[in-house]
């Protein structure tokens, strides 16, 4: 009889150990996180403090989040044959989203109508060399400066700053997903995002509780089995 109680108990603990450690209910693992940019105007920033602004997202587009501080975001921007960016935003300044958007980025080809300077910085003071006429450039976005719009660039495996007007005309078209609605509510029905995996909180109470109940009905059959008994046997005489 002990024997057997020993095997049930020993079947029960594996059971327990065996929730607790394996994957029993399925819960998909966390997905990158996007932030939209519903207002002109909103740049990138250089640095933690938010003094030196490099460029402006265009609208409807989106960062990636890295990292959220004290108002402050870490973020970055692009994804392809030019160098990704990294910087910080505003937290005031973004729509966080939750979902995965399929083209979160607007880093377009442009092209020089006139020769003219890649500079270091968009106050145009420190130059790093010209750029010939009917060159191509990769764009990320804007800034305006002393009256003057420039245009954030990768070129010639530099990252700089060109005059806007050195440019052929340009422009950019709005991201393809579904703006809000006017009082600022997400639409119904979310883009598709069927190759992102969220977090399904619910999910994971479920599994804790089912957990948390086998456990408590396992206790109490080990507890049955070895509470003793009330009526003891008369001894004979």
């Amino acid at each position: 009889m002990y024997t057997l109680k020993r095997i049930l108990i020993a079947v029960i603990i594996s059971f327990i150990l065996f929730l607790q450690t394996a994957n029993f209910f399925p819960v998909s693992a966390q997905t990158d996180s996007y932030a939209r940019i519903l207002s002109n105007s909103i740049y990138i920033y250089q640095d933690q403090s938010l003094q030196e602004p490099m460029f402006a997202v265009p609208y409807s587009y989106y960062v990636k989040v890295e990292e959220r501080t004290d108002g402050v975001v870490r973020v970055s921007y692009g994804d392809g044959d030019y160098p990704k960016i990294y910087g910080f935003m505003k937290e005031s300044e973004l729509s966080f989203v939750d979902y995965v958007p399929t083209s979160p980025y607007s880093v377009i080809k442009v092209s020089t109508d006139i020769s003219d300077i890649l500079w270091s910085d968009a106050e145009l003071k420190t130059p790093y060399f010209n750029v010939p006429k009917n060159e191509i450039l990769y764009y990320y976005g804007e800034i305006e400066k002393n009256d003057v719009v420039t245009c954030f660039v990768y070129y010639s495996k530099k990252l700089g700053y060109v005059d806007k007007a050195s440019l052929n005309p340009f422009s950019i078209t709005p991201n393809p997903d579904p703006l809000p609605e006017i009082d600022g509510e997400q639409e119904e029905n979310p883009p598709d995002t069927e190759s992102a995996t969220k977090i399904n909180p619910l999910g994971e109470h479920i599994q804790v509780i089912i957990i948390v109940g086998i456990s408590i009905v396992s206790i109490s059959v080990v507890y049955f089995l070895f509470k003793p008994s009330k009526n003891k046997t008369e001894e004979e005489a």
